[in-house]
Order: structure tokens, then sequence, then C-alpha cells
């Protein structure tokens, strides 16, 4: 994808996309969209805060934007509250 003449831009479903290695040439190109939800909580090993923590460490915090969510307003609210210090830090 990263051949495509003009992209600007990836969207991955994160977990789901188990080799990283093939995303990390991307970082720096294009601005990279890493979304994981609620309901990815049925794959194995999957805590949305550590993971976030693992996606952040992987790619960095440069060009990178991470979508998440949680199914109710206040698990939603909880979640940004552990995000934050991740994100600032």
């Amino acid at each position: 994808m990263l051949e495509i003449p003009g992209l600007r831009g990836l969207e991955l479903t994160m977990p789901q996309n188990t080799k990283w290695e093939l995303i990390q040439p991307a970082i720096g190109r294009v601005a990279l969209c890493l979304r994981h939800k609620f309901s990815d909580s049925a794959l194995q090993d999957y805590e949305p805060v550590d993971f976030t923590r693992r996606l952040l460490d992987a790619f960095g915090r440069r060009g990178v934007f991470i979508l998440t969510s949680r199914p109710t307003f206040d698990e939603a609210r909880a979640l940004g509250e552990k995000l934050w210090p991740l994100l600032v830090g």
C-alpha cells in the first residue's frame, strides 16, 4: 500500500493485524490510524491500556491516531483517564 501515489494515511484494525513489522515502514511516511475497540476484548491477551501502551512503544506518538472505545460512557471516561498519562508522557 505504501507504493500508492498520493497515499496520506492508513487505517488499521488492531489487534487483528498482528504483523506489526509489516506496518512499521509506514511510520513517518503516512498518518496511521490504529483502531482497537471494546469488541476486540474477545481476543486473547487484550487489555486496552496495555495494548495502547504497546502500540505507542511500537509506532511512536508522531503521526499516530489511536481510536478505541468502551461499551458505556462511564467505561469510556475511565479508560480515557487511564490513557491520558500514556499520551502526555
